[in-house]
């Protein structure tokens, strides 16, 4: 229930209105924040200044999953509604206002199947908030009662809905994304970074990315060599990496590799050479690269015949 119905301790503020147009408008895009940080704290930015390009694709690809962010695709469809106010109407006509009930959201993703609805799904019940970017690139976002903080806005867990709508013959496959934002959530909290003041376009996934998994397989084990096959969860070949995106580690001897030579022998399948490592050993090949979560890789063990 809001407990925010009348303010008050503030009394009477000034109503005249802004010269200019307010620019925020419907959503078209979400980014996910978890509300702590690996370290514990909030996930939050402190002033508006810190919301650049550089601060955001480094939350994209930090290699802790507790500190990253989480971009969704573009969304079709947006309504981001708050319900009726609540209320207690007295038999002789008058009422009082009661609660001014929960903002609602629903968008879809077109042209998505179950991979991602599994991955978008996993979020229910965990603590998390949104910053959105608007048809226009604005970056929406929640402030605190200093009116400097920059922080996600906060959302119901609880009430996470995520649903997979099949294709029919007049309709594309999609996914519906329903929530409602946390009940302590206050409209009048709610600010914006216009787009012309940004460096980055939050519609643009050149600027704002998630990451893909990576599985891998691997094949031809030697004492001086093996091959991995690198492709995401869509199956496609993970391609172009260089020598240089990977380390080779092992694990047995507590040691890293030198790898002599990597070559990409097909698309997405990457053939090592390295110095001599003793039978039963096993190690552990970590590829490194922006837009991609190689963690499944890194795990995959390669003991040597």
């Amino acid at each position: 229930m809001n407990t925010n119905i009348c303010k008050c301790s503030l009394g009477k503020q000034n109503t005249q209105g802004n010269s200019c147009p307010d620019l925020m408008q419907i959503a078209k895009r979400l980014i996910i924040v978890p509300k702590f940080k690996a370290d514990g704290t909030v996930n939050e930015f402190a002033n508006i200044a810190a919301v650049t390009k550089a601060a955001l694709q480094a939350k994209f690809d930090a290699a802790d999953i507790d500190d990253r962010f989480f971009p969704l695709s573009e969304l079709k469809n947006v309504e981001d509604l708050r319900g009726d106010t609540v209320f207690e109407e007295f038999t002789d006509r008058s009422k009082v206002k009661v609660d001014e009930n929960k903002r609602n959201f629903v968008g879809y993703i077109i042209n998505q199947g179950s991979i991602l609805f599994d991955k978008i799904k996993a979020w229910g019940c965990q603590e998390f908030g949104v910053y959105i970017i608007d048809k226009n690139s604005n970056f929406v976002y929640n402030t605190d009662s200093t009116l400097v903080k920059v922080q996600p806005i906060a959302v119901d867990a609880n009430s996470w809905d995520i649903k997979l709508i099949k294709a029919t013959d007049t309709e594309v496959e999609k996914i519906m994304i329903s929530f409602d934002f946390a009940q302590n959530m206050r409209d009048e909290n709610l600010r914006y970074l216009a787009a012309e003041d940004l460096d980055f376009d939050g519609l643009d996934t050149g600027d704002v990315y998630a990451l893909y998994d990576v599985n891998g397989v691997v094949s031809a084990i030697s004492t001086t060599g093996f091959t991995m096959t690198l492709t995401t969860d869509y199956g496609l070949p993970v391609k172009n990496l260089l020598i240089t995106d990977f380390a080779v580690y092992n694990t047995t001897t507590a040691a890293a590799v030198t790898i002599v030579t990597m070559t990409e022998t097909a698309d997405g399948v990457y053939a090592f050479t390295f110095t001599a490592q003793t039978q039963s050993d096993v190690l552990q090949l970590t590829p490194t690269k922006s837009r991609y979560d190689f963690a499944d890789v890194v795990s995959v063990a390669i003991t040597i015949p």
